[in-house]
């Protein structure tokens, strides 16, 4: 086919972000009046930064968080907590999911975080209620980070919520060498699937002994029953990033011709990180996303029929795919394709050269089909 072809731009991360639904204000949430202890000193926090990837239940050695751990009668865990410790610390206050994800990910802690939680209070203080406001969000065995960190004029407060999973992990490293054997069991999992830097998406049965021949981000998922347990990256010959790949929930946007640019834009950025060259916007395969966005909007797209459909326009000299978000943002869109191993070894794939998008804008948000293809 010769459809008509123009290279992607290459754009630089946007830098205005959007508040998301996940974060909660402390001072809305307790009330503005704190609770004074005695003054304790400094506060104590656990380290935000891990080379093993572990799930560590333990005790807070700062005594107000302890009171709080101890009177909300919380699981902490010490992973989750480095990487609140991490938020606490920032010059910023920390508004954005994918940033607690990404602490999680240099503080070790394996498993999923649902929520965060933040606030700013006077020195050695607690807020009232936040014992009460914890344990009404968690479910029996959540893990919990909770810390404070000292800035010049307050305390600030983090806690995230992470997983309630039964999955049982080993500690194992987050960071290998090229040629590593990446050795897997886990108790409560029964399979795996793992995404090399160049796409090629892996699956099988635990426990799982595979190398980690390609240099880059690997991803890793640990399943039972076609439920994802943990799912996480690992980092070969390189160190783990400061920053995730992109920021989110990204820039905003006035309507579904810039939503479509950004994305374009933001795809070029993920692919270069890989490595990858960039794409071709191909018009031919932006009209074949159209009819699959109405399908998405409705609910009822399907990949694999997708993928016939663009076989069947002629898209057949390599291999083809289609994936499909709704997010509040375009960066936040591609986030959460990449945050799953289908659609993250679609869009890294390195044999695809084509792309096509349709987008349906919103005033909150968007729904976005993307069309992928060698040629």
């Amino acid at each position: 086919m010769t459809p008509p072809e123009k290279t992607l731009p290459e754009k630089t991360l946007p830098e205005k972000t959007l508040p998301l639904l996940a974060f909660v204000s402390l001072a809305a949430a307790c009330g503005a009046k704190p609770v004074a202890p005695e003054v304790t000193g400094p506060p104590l926090l656990p380290a935000p930064d891990a080379e093993m990837y572990t799930v560590s239940p333990g005790e807070p050695a700062d005594p107000l968080v302890a009171r709080v751990v101890t009177a909300g009668a919380l699981r902490w865990d010490e992973s989750l907590s480095g990487a609140a410790a991490s938020l606490a610390l920032a010059r910023r206050s920390p508004d954005d999911l994918e940033d607690a994800r990404w602490a999680a990910v240099r503080a070790g802690y394996p498993l999923q975080v649902s929520d965060i939680v933040v606030g700013d209070v006077a020195h050695d203080t607690v807020p009232e209620g936040l014992a009460e406001l914890i344990s009404g969000r968690v479910s029996p065995g959540q893990h919990v980070g909770v810390v404070r960190a000292r800035h010049p004029e307050h305390d600030r407060w983090v806690v995230l919520l992470g997983d309630r999973s039964s999955v049982t992990l080993p500690v194992f490293p987050r960071e290998h060498p090229l040629g590593a054997t990446l050795a897997l069991s886990a108790v409560g999992a029964d399979s795996w699937t793992l995404v090399s830097p160049s796409g090629v998406l892996e699956q099988g049965a635990l426990p799982l002994s595979r190398g980690l021949d390609e240099s880059g981000e690997w991803w890793l998922e640990l399943s039972v029953d076609d439920a994802v347990l943990s799912a996480l990256p690992l980092h070969v010959d390189m160190p783990t990033p400061a920053e995730p790949p992109l920021e989110t929930p990204g820039e905003a946007f006035a309507g579904p011709a810039e939503a479509t640019e950004l994305l374009y834009a933001l795809l070029a950025d993920v692919r270069g990180a890989f490595k990858h060259p960039p794409l071709r916007i191909d018009g031919v395969l932006e009209t074949l996303a159209e009819v699959p966005l109405e399908e998405a909007v409705a609910g009822t797209i399907s990949r694999s029929e997708g993928e016939r459909r663009l076989q069947g326009a002629g898209f057949v000299g390599g291999p083809v795919a289609q994936v499909h978000c709704e997010a509040v943002t375009p960066a936040a869109c591609l986030t959460a394709l990449l945050s799953e191993a289908d659609s993250r070894a679609a869009l890294i794939d390195a044999r695809f050269r084509v792309v096509g998008a349709s987008v349906e804008a919103r005033t909150n948000g968007l729904t976005a089909v993307i069309n992928l293809a060698s040629e």
